[in-house]
């Protein structure tokens, strides 16, 4: 598909120049498959970039894996429901976030602009401010943990029941049974 990019960025300077081909293309619909490895920075970075994505109706489909920072954490919420991936080990990482104000904004944006219960985040939390892959899904952060390959899938999520082709087989419509008379 011409209209499918996957990129991995290293900067937000990077995403934003995709963006901007993305909308410049006259395809519809636009889908961008964002690959997020051990993510840095404040998740005030992304927000400009967020508010671009939603103008020009951009799907996107985001991977996790690694450390995910603020940026990173917004930009996986931000992600199509039903596209939004996680490695299994990934971790999101709310830094300091009983005394920090980044980390209890990040937190506000959560609760409000994405819906995310603030009492069921905060009690997720372990010690370190960090969020396990596990709680990413029961939060609905991320829609599926990924055992590291596609043929690896989350046994904790049911899989979709698929039908198997049937083959045909010619049935007799009067069966006759033979009996030995001796």
């Amino acid at each position: 598909m011409k209209y499918l990019n996957t990129i991995t960025v290293k900067t937000v300077q990077d995403l934003g120049n995709h963006i901007q081909e993305l909308k410049n293309l006259q395809t519809n619909p636009k889908v961008l498959t964002l690959n997020l490895v051990d993510t840095s920075g404040d998740f005030s970075l992304v927000s400009d970039i967020i508010e671009e994505i939603r103008e020009n109706k951009i799907k996107l489909y985001v991977n996790a894996t690694g450390k995910i920072s603020g940026a990173g954490i917004i930009l996986l919420a931000a992600g199509t429901k039903g596209k939004r991936k996680c490695t299994y080990g990934a971790t999101l990482s709310f830094d300091n976030h009983k005394t920090d104000q980044k980390t209890q904004d990040l937190i506000n944006v959560l609760e409000f602009g994405y819906k995310i219960d603030r009492n069921k985040l905060l009690s997720a939390l372990n010690s370190d401010g960090v969020l396990s892959t596990n709680h990413t899904n029961l939060l609905k952060l991320c829609d599926r943990i990924t055992f590291g390959g596609r043929r690896y899938s989350n046994p904790l999520i049911p899989k979709k029941a698929t039908k198997k082709p049937s083959k045909k087989t010619k049935k007799q419509k009067n069966p006759t049974t033979e009996v030995n008379k001796a």
